[in-house]
């Protein structure tokens, strides 16, 4: 579970950082016509729509957060690919996802290790069975599929608002759709999970060390207020990363 978190949360991100370092780069090098964001764009739509196709097969509780990921990579991609006001919502996107993939594994793992399987079809009633990690878990799902007020909402809604005043019409619309889709096969698996009938009696007596919940606490809290309210030096600090990625400002 920490390896997987680690993995989404910061190698994920590694491999973003090589593509917006190189982003202005590679737009000046085909003639600043606008064709690397484009390019952006489709792979996008297409890790998006991978997604829109998978998540609702998934029986496996990490295998469900690995096609997420894949979700919002290519939501950060359109981001990105947009370009202004869009660059700046794909980083505080980036933020708040790994954010918001530390509880989602964290919690998965305790649940998947308590129930003794992975298979969300044997995990139900994670809420009332394993009251904290079944909550966790559905806080954490919530937050990844965009719920108000948390800070994927803001980054989520940033995005469109881009492409709706920038008249990408279509770009809103196949965003949209993409969304509402993985949002209803998500909360599915979700509800299904934390709320379902469950069959099989959790005996064991749950401790939850303090460390555990101030991490929890801590994450939920930022992800909170950052839905609600960017911080004026962070604010800066995704301005200035945003006009260094776009016109290719040395490092």
């Amino acid at each position: 579970t920490p390896v997987s978190a680690v993995f989404s949360g910061v190698m994920l991100n590694v491999a973003l950082f090589g593509i917006m370092r190189y982003l202005s780069v590679t737009d000046l090098a085909l003639g600043n016509d606008g064709q690397a964001q484009s390019i952006l764009l489709i792979f996008g739509f297409i890790s998006i729509f991978i997604a829109v196709i998978f998540i609702p097969l998934q029986h496996d509780i990490k295998r469900l957060l690995a096609y997420c990921s894949v979700e919002h990579m290519g939501i950060i991609a359109i981001g990105l690919g947009l370009g202004g006001l869009g660059t700046f919502a794909a980083l505080f996107h980036i933020t708040n996802h790994s954010l918001s993939k530390v509880i989602a594994f964290f919690s998965a793992g305790h649940i998947s290790e308590i129930y003794g399987t992975r298979d969300m079809r044997r995990i139900k009633a994670a809420s009332s069975s394993i009251p904290v990690w079944g909550s966790v878990f559905f806080i954490s799902m919530l937050i990844l599929i965009g719920v108000a007020p948390f800070a994927i909402f803001l980054s989520e809604l940033l995005i469109v608002k881009n492409a709706f005043f920038d008249h990408r019409y279509i770009v809103t619309a196949l965003f949209l759709i993409a969304v509402f889709a993985i949002f209803i096969s998500l909360l599915k698996h979700t509800l299904g999970t934390s709320f379902g009938i469950n069959n099989s009696k959790i005996t064991e007596n749950i401790k939850v060390g303090i460390l555990d919940k101030a991490i929890v606490i801590s994450v939920i809290s930022v992800l909170l207020i950052l839905g609600i309210w960017i911080p004026g030096p962070f604010k800066e600090l995704l301005n200035n990363a945003s006009l260094i990625i776009q016109n290719g400002v040395r490092l």
